[in-house]
C-alpha cells in the first residue's frame, strides 16, 4: 500500500501542491515515515516537531505508535495528541490534530 501511495503521488499530484495523508498506519515498527520522505517527500508531523510519532494506541493506555499525519508543501504550525476525556472513550487510538498553513 506505502508504494501504491507513493507511486499515485508521483504519477497524479503535481509536484508543489499541497497533501495531507493522515489515519491509522498500523505501523508498528515505524518504517513507513523514512519510506514515504524517501519515495514522495512526505514528513511525519510528530516526528518533525518531537522527535518521534505520537502514542495513540490504545487509547485508555496509549504505548504503540500506529497513526500518523504525513504532509507535504506546507508549513506546519503545531500538532497535538488529544488526550483524556472525550478522547479517549471514542475510539481505541486517540485522535492527533495538526495544524498547517500555506507556504508563501
Amino acid at each position: 500500500q506505502a508504494e501504491a501511495l507513493c507511486k499515485y503521488i508521483s504519477e497524479n499530484i503535481p509536484k508543489n501542491e499541497p497533501i495531507i495523508v493522515a489515519g491509522d498506519t498500523n505501523d508498528w515498527r515505524q518504517n513507513l515515515s523514512p519510506y514515504f520522505s524517501k519515495n514522495a517527500d512526505l514528513k511525519e508531523c510528530f516526528l518533525e516537531k518531537q522527535g518521534t510519532h505520537a502514542k495513540t494506541f490504545p487509547s485508555w493506555y496509549p504505548m504503540a505508535r500506529l497513526d500518523r499525519i504525513y504532509y507535504k508543501n506546507l508549513n506546519l504550525k503545531s500538532c497535538s495528541q488529544l488526550e483524556g476525556k472525550p478522547w479517549n472513550t471514542l475510539s481505541d487510538h486517540l485522535p492527533l490534530m495538526a495544524d498547517f498553513e500555506f507556504q508563501t
